[in-house]
Order: C-alpha cells, then sequence, then structure tokens
C-alpha cells in the first residue's frame, strides 16, 4: 500500500513548494520523495527530483552517489527546516482523528 502525501509550503520570500512526503514500508520511516519548487511570481512548477534525472552526470554516478546529489539539489532550493515542517505535518496527517467501535 503506497502512502504518500503532498504538502504545500511558502517561504518568506514568496516562494511555493510542494513536498512530496511518502511513507517507505521498507524501513518504516516518512521520507521526501521530491520538491515541487515554483519561484515568487511564476505559476509552473518544477520538480527538482525529476529535473536532475535529464542530466548525463547524474545517470553516470551509483545508486548511493545518485541519492546524494538528489539530495544535495533539493537542498540547494529548499531550506532544510521547511523540509522538517513538511515531515511533521505529514506525521500529523497519519495520526486517527477519533477511536470508532
Amino acid at each position: 500500500m503506497l502512502r504518500m502525501w503532498e504538502i504545500k509550503k511558502k517561504d518568506a520570500e514568496g516562494n511555493k513548494f510542494l513536498v512530496r512526503v511518502r511513507f517507505d514500508e521498507r524501513i518504516n520511516r516518512l521520507r521526501v520523495d521530491d520538491v515541487g519548487f515554483t519561484p515568487k511570481g511564476k505559476r509552473k512548477v518544477i520538480f527538482i527530483g525529476a529535473s536532475i534525472t535529464n542530466d548525463y552526470g547524474w545517470r553516470a554516478l551509483t545508486w548511493e552517489g545518485r541519492h546524494e546529489a538528489t539530495v544535495a539539489e533539493i537542498l540547494k532550493y529548499t531550506p532544510k527546516e521547511l523540509l522538517m515542517e513538511a515531515l511533521i505535518e505529514a506525521w500529523e496527517q497519519t495520526k486517527p482523528t477519533e477511536l470508532n467501535f
């Protein structure tokens, strides 16, 4: 079962972020899957993790190198605090609202 949340955030400069958080069942943790970045005054969302795959240098890397390059590219555009807020918000959404018997 795939569990995925899209959390919308905005930074102080007016840039919008769409953080895709998913639950990884192999390690039982929430993780940031990709981040959509919309600069202030624009409408088109650019997904950072998807756009990095078009670079041949990324394709030549190993699996661990690809993961590190994707994380570095995401952190170039997105503050770490914003990503942590998105993870906490996704965690809040997983909690049940009430118990029904």
